[in-house]
């Protein structure tokens, strides 16, 4: 998967800008660089916020999917009253997406549905 390939490379080479600086990072600050990187990447147009457009691209470099539904409750949760969504809005974004997609990827342990109670879905979603 040549796009996965170029995306690796380039968190690689951020990952590594910082290590030969002699900083240390820990996991949440790597993870917050990455956001970083995505989001001056995708605000094509230097606004400071992402657009329903690039934040779409913006989900889509990091690796993960969304629908056209999914995108439109992001955008009203952690969007402005235009549907823009600034940085600091956009890491709470992907943090809580990534958080959920692998919550369910290991509750359906590989498969595409996932069957839990009431309760257990409570525990999931505000826990988290």
């Amino acid at each position: 998967d040549v796009p996965r390939q170029n995306q690796d490379s380039s968190y690689k080479a951020l990952f590594l800008k910082y290590a030969k600086q002699g900083s240390t990072i820990d996991a949440s600050q790597l993870q917050q660089l990455l956001n970083e990187d995505i989001f001056f990447k995708e605000d094509r147009n230097h606004s400071g916020f992402l657009d329903v457009a690039e934040l779409k691209n913006a989900i889509q470099a990091a690796g993960l999917a969304t629908d056209a539904q999914l995108l439109r409750l992001m955008t009203l949760r952690y969007g402005d009253a235009s549907g823009r969504v600034g940085f600091s809005d956009f890491v709470c974004c992907m943090l809580r997406l990534d958080t959920m997609t692998h919550a369910f990827q290991n509750l359906a342990e590989g498969g595409s549905q996932i069957w839990m109670t009431a309760m257990e879905w409570l525990t999931l979603v505000m826990y988290t």
